[in-house]
C-alpha cells in the first residue's frame, strides 16, 4: 500500500451528526466523507502540478456498505483513494472507507466526467490530467513526497494520513467505459446531446 503513491490517503474526523439513531454512521454521510476526500486528492495531486482549475462532475455513485461504524473508538476514518479507470472525457475514482482497525466499512465508486467551467459543458481530459491519474503517475510520486516532507494538507474536516499497513484489492472486473451512456442520461439540459458532441468512450 505505501508503495503506490497513486493511493492517496485521508483522515476524516467524525461528528456527532454523522450518526444516525441506531448508533452507526448513516448511509448519506457516506457520500460527504468521499467527496471531501476526493477534494483533498485532487488538491494534494492536481494543484501542485499547476492544475488548481481542474473541474469534474460527478455523473455516477455506487456505495458499497460493507459493515457499520459505531462511534465508540471511531472518531477518525481513514478514506483511501485511487483513479481505477479513465477514459476520454470520464474517471472512475474508487475510494475505501475504513473503521479504526483498518476494516472497509464502505467502498465507493465515482464516475466524474471533466468539465470546462466556461460553457459548462464536458470536455475530453488533456494529456498532463491523464498523467497525473496514472497509477505510477510522476507527478503523484512528487505530490506524495512533498506532502509527506511538508506534513500539510488541505482540510474542512480531515487530514493527510499516515500509510497503514494493510494491503487493498482492488475488483479487476470492474468497467465502466462502453456500458454508460452519458449521454442518455446525463441531464444537464434537454437541448444538450453529451453524446454526440464529446463522443464518451468510443
Amino acid at each position: 500500500m505505501a508503495d503506490n503513491p497513486a493511493i492517496h490517503q485521508y483522515r476524516v474526523p467524525l461528528r456527532w451528526s454523522d450518526f444516525d439513531r441506531y448508533g452507526h454512521v448513516m448511509n448519506a454521510n457516506y457520500v460527504e466523507i468521499a467527496q471531501e476526500a476526493r477534494l483533498a486528492y485532487k488538491e494534494a495531486y492536481f494543484d501542485p502540478a499547476g492544475m488548481e482549475d481542474f473541474a469534474a462532475f460527478v455523473r455516477k455513485l455506487d456505495l458499497d456498505f460493507r459493515k457499520p461504524i459505531e462511534p465508540e473508538g471511531n472518531s477518525v476514518l481513514l478514506v483511501e483513494s485511487q483513479v481505477v479507470e479513465v477514459g476520454n472525457s470520464s474517471f472512475v475514482t474508487r475510494q475505501e472507507i475504513k473503521d479504526k482497525h483498518g476494516r472497509i466499512a464502505c467502498v465507493v465508486e465515482t464516475v466524474s466526467v471533466a468539465v470546462d467551467m466556461d460553457t459548462q459543458m464536458p470536455r475530453p481530459l488533456t494529456e498532463e490530467e491523464r498523467e497525473v491519474m496514472r497509477l505510477e503517475s510522476t507527478l503523484a510520486k512528487a505530490a506524495d513526497k512533498a506532502e509527506a516532507e511538508s506534513g500539510s494538507g488541505p482540510s474542512a474536516r480531515g487530514v493527510q494520513a499516515d500509510s497503514l499497513g494493510d494491503e487493498i484489492s482492488y475488483d479487476d472486473e470492474i468497467s465502466y467505459g462502453d456500458e454508460v451512456d452519458y449521454g442518455d442520461e446525463v441531464g444537464y439540459g434537454d437541448e444538450v446531446d453529451y453524446g454526440d458532441e464529446i463522443g464518451y468512450d468510443d
